[in-house]
């Protein structure tokens, strides 16, 4: 089974771009363009990783990843910016 990852940033471009890059080399994707809506999605689903952009309006990536760690079971987080 492929692992599935969960990818945040408000640049719609860039999610389209990420998605079709890992989804041919194999991985099950999903995307978003908030933090919350990305909080709201992890505690529904079980991802392996989330990739999420540092700057977005609202919640950044590094609160995001705060929430993550302090209330969800361990998954790994990767953090970006431009």
């Amino acid at each position: 089974m492929p692992a599935k990852l969960l990818i945040v940033d408000d640049t719609p471009l860039i999610l389209q771009y990420l998605q079709a890059i890992l989804t041919r080399i194999g991985y099950q994707v999903e995307t978003c363009e908030s933090a919350s809506l990305a909080m709201e999605l992890i505690t529904k689903n079980n991802y392996d990783l989330v990739i999420t952009d540092w700057r977005m309006p609202g919640m950044d990536g590094m609160e995001l990843l705060s929430r993550i760690r302090s209330a969800h079971d361990p998954v790994g987080v990767i953090v970006m910016t431009g």
